[in-house]
């Protein structure tokens, strides 16, 4: 991003230069030039050519690698955030817990996220993103792990008072939480 401003303003400075050139030649008629052309001028016109050729082209190309790499990144974390969101949603009040499959299913799809979300986060930990055991990365580890407790959370048989939607909430809050420290970690990966 710094390097398509700094781009922008050297293009702007160059064209504003070229006008103001053109501008003392037209209206000042007292320049002259001398017409010889030396091989020190040759090879410093080549240099400069290879230098601007080297900057806008390597340099560049160094920043949109990094670039396509944050998005990446962003894309995943973006991606658990949106299936998360649906597993999350898709439980309510209504859901039988009764029913053996669907609650086995339930269990397997929220491993599946918190083993997903593992693996995001030891990827952003690999690539410097964030640091093991930061709080960041221990909240987060820790919200997923509670949205599984209250998900899949069987009351004992004497338990009278168990009231299901409560447990539905916690999850939904702890739910909010943990895009609250996604948008963070993205934040994060912006920032570098």
């Amino acid at each position: 991003m710094l390097s398509e401003i700094f781009l922008k303003r050297i293009i702007y400075l160059v064209i504003s230069l070229f006008f103001i050139v053109t501008f003392i030649f037209i209206f000042t008629e007292d320049i002259e030039f001398d017409n010889k052309l030396s091989y020190v001028d040759i090879i410093s016109i080549f240099i400069n050519i290879l230098l601007v050729y080297y900057l806008s082209y390597f340099l560049n190309k160094k920043d949109s690698i990094a670039k396509a790499e944050k998005d990446l990144l962003i894309k995943y974390l973006e991606e658990f955030q949106t299936k998360k969101n649906q597993l999350v949603n898709s439980i309510n009040s209504t859901y039988d817990y009764n029913n053996v499959a669907e609650v086995q299913t339930l269990i397997s799809n929220l491993k599946i996220l918190r083993t997903e979300l593992k693996l995001k986060l030891d990827l952003l930990v690999d690539n410097k993103y964030i640091e093991n055991n930061s709080d960041l990365y221990t909240n987060t580890n820790t919200v997923m792990r509670n949205i599984w407790k209250y998900l899949t959370y069987t009351p004992s048989v004497r338990d009278t008072n168990f009231n299901r939607e409560v447990y539905i909430n916690n999850a939904r809050t702890n739910s909010s939480l943990l895009d609250k420290y996604l948008f963070n970690i993205i934040k994060k990966i912006n920032a570098k």
